[in-house]
């Protein structure tokens, strides 16, 4: 059974405040905008196969560069915890 929390704004709320990634698709760095109202806890990236391939802790700044150079091709999430809400992003790996 799949199973969602959601949090105390949609991710619609989140983009309409400014929290965007782009390029998509990428291939060797990801940027996360975040505007300068938010903070964000935790970044992580997560395959479609559940495995978590990156972690980040108290990410600072409002544009937040993330290595995606190593990982394979292929579609990936980027989990997102900010002091508004979570939200998770579908982008693609391509080399």
């Amino acid at each position: 059974m799949f199973t969602s929390s959601l949090a105390a704004i949609g991710l619609d709320d989140l983009e309409k405040a400014g929290l965007t990634i782009f390029p998509n698709p990428v291939d060797d760095y990801l940027v996360l905008h975040v505007p300068n109202f938010l903070s964000v806890s935790t970044i992580s990236i997560v395959s479609v196969d559940g495995k978590t391939s990156m972690v980040e802790q108290s990410a600072q700044g409002e544009t937040i560069t993330l290595n995606t150079g190593k990982l394979a091709a292929g579609t990936y999430f980027l989990h997102v915890s900010t002091t508004a809400g979570n939200a998770v992003y579908q982008f693609v790996v391509h080399h």
